[in-house]
């Protein structure tokens, strides 16, 4: 596979063939440790890797890999994702689970995002109850009651 099949842009000039089975993630594998051993020649870093749950079975692949390649390089490896995701993704990291808030931090949440009238009471009881203290369905919450 050319480098502009690679990234899903025919060339013209110089086809693709298909690619072997397995090639592809041993390709985006070895393109991803260099640019991270490129990334460590510069020093220290962080690699944050968002909604990990959202993963596909080739992106999980790749991060399987990857991480197994790349142990020796001065980096820090975050990942987020949802408590049901698969142990395997977990790539031997520690675990830190994220408790919901409390009831005077959601208050002070919907306090900053509706404000402190009065009239917003049963608004804010319905996104209190329904958000469970996570903060990030009480702003998607507040979003679609403003919309």
């Amino acid at each position: 596979m050319n480098t502009l099949g690679f990234f899903g842009v025919p060339d013209p000039d110089r086809p693709s063939s298909p690619a072997e089975p397995g090639s592809l993630e041993k390709q985006l594998e070895r393109v991803a440790a260099l640019l991270l051993r490129a990334s460590a020649e510069r020093g220290p870093f962080v690699l944050w890797i968002e909604d990990l749950h959202w993963c596909d079975a080739l992106s999980q692949a790749v991060l399987v890999e990857l991480h197994a390649r790349i142990t020796d390089l001065p980096l820090l490896w975050l990942e987020n994702a949802r408590p049901e995701v698969s142990e395997a993704l977990l790539l031997g990291s520690r675990r830190l689970t994220l408790a919901p808030l409390g009831p005077e931090a959601v208050d002070a949440l919907l306090d900053d995002l509706v404000g402190t009238d009065a009239s917003l009471a049963p608004l804010k009881a319905d996104i209190r109850e329904r958000a469970a203290g996570n903060p990030f369905f009480i702003e998607e919450l507040v979003l679609s009651a403003v919309e």
